[in-house]
């Protein structure tokens, strides 16, 4: 049973604006990378059963939208092969992804 209870890649260059260009932290050919937005997202990857995963390749940010179920979550992600954004929602919020802290 799949703990991803949905999962899609959305609109076209929107993840590559967020991501820091180049490939001094993300894996070749961090596709679509502009960060024209200013965001700067690094791939710091996720954890989950303790292990790191995808570093250099993966950044996923933590939403504070309750998914289908209350023990669901949805989260965005950004990757080093795809210029899109990624919207997926999981069905326990134990996997260690990234939270961004804005200053208000």
């Amino acid at each position: 049973q799949s703990i991803i209870l949905t999962d899609e890649w959305r609109r076209t260059n929107e993840g590559g604006m967020l991501k820091e260009a180049g490939t001094l932290h993300w894996t070749n050919p961090n596709a679509g990378a502009t960060n024209e937005t200013g965001f700067s997202a690094l791939p710091s990857g996720y954890v989950i059963h303790g292990e790191f995963n995808t570093l250099h390749e993966f950044v996923g940010f933590w939403s504070s939208t309750t998914g289908i179920y209350s023990t669901a979550a949805y989260y965005r992600a950004l990757s080093y092969d795809r210029a899109d954004i990624r919207r997926a929602n999981y069905k326990v919020k134990d996997a260690g992804y990234t939270v961004r802290c804005l200053e208000d």
